[in-house]
């Protein structure tokens, strides 16, 4: 699931009421909309596909851990890497 990192976000959201229950749901945007967000799908999940191969070649090296790389990026050590991390 794509969800916000900020946790008032995500409960805001995961709390919501659905409108689909009253209306059409393709009422509520336009075709190039769900054309262009189907497309950003398919590109996240190719990424994840790609980045998954990586993540098993590497893990394949000897000597390399991954969880040990993984908090050598994790700068402030918040359990997750932004993009001040990199």
């Amino acid at each position: 699931m794509i969800a916000p990192v900020d946790i008032s976000y995500y409960d805001r959201l995961k709390n919501r009421q659905s409108l689909y229950n009253r209306y059409d749901r393709y009422d509520f945007f336009y075709n190039e909309t769900r054309i262009l967000f189907s497309k950003l799908l398919r590109l996240v999940v190719e990424n994840e596909i790609k980045l998954e191969r990586l993540r098993q070649k590497l893990s394949n090296l000897p000597r390399f851990c991954i969880r040990n790389q993984y908090e050598k990026m994790d700068l402030s050590r918040k359990g997750y890497i932004s993009k001040l991390d990199v």
